[in-house]
């Protein structure tokens, strides 16, 4: 049978939790969810302007007398291939400008993390772990 021994401390310190710290933990953790939040909405924005970029290269292959059913909302409508090119273009811009404020978004709170998770790191050392697995 095996003996159970007791792993050794290792340079750890035992640090008081206070209430600034407490905050910062509390705060960590809600940046960290709505950063994850965040960078699915963005992959998913992504995907669809992907999609209307495709779009775009299916519509200049069709015949330009065609009526195309162009789906706005909840309802699709027909439009002429010009105005569904125009169309594709306006969403095209809508999609990228989204995109552009998603990451603006994520690169904050990505610093605002670091920040966090540095002053964390230096005041708890290994006592503490904020890492993603």
């Amino acid at each position: 049978m095996d003996k159970i021994r007791l792993l050794e401390r290792t340079n750890e310190k035992d640090t008081e939790l206070g209430w600034e710290d407490q905050l910062h933990i509390n705060q960590f953790s809600k940046l960290n969810s709505k950063y994850e939040v965040l960078e699915q909405a963005y992959e998913t924005a992504k995907k669809e302007k992907e999609y209307l970029v495709d779009l775009e290269m299916e519509l200049e292959l069709l015949d330009e007398e065609s009526k195309i059913a162009y789906k706005l909302g909840d309802a699709f409508v027909k439009l002429g291939h010009e105005e569904a090119l125009e169309q594709v273009e306006t969403d095209k811009k809508a999609a990228e400008s989204k995109l552009d404020g998603m990451k603006t978004e994520l690169d904050s709170i990505s610093q605002t993390l670091s920040e966090l998770k540095t002053k964390l790191y230096a005041k708890f050392g290994n006592s503490i772990n904020l890492d993603k697995d």
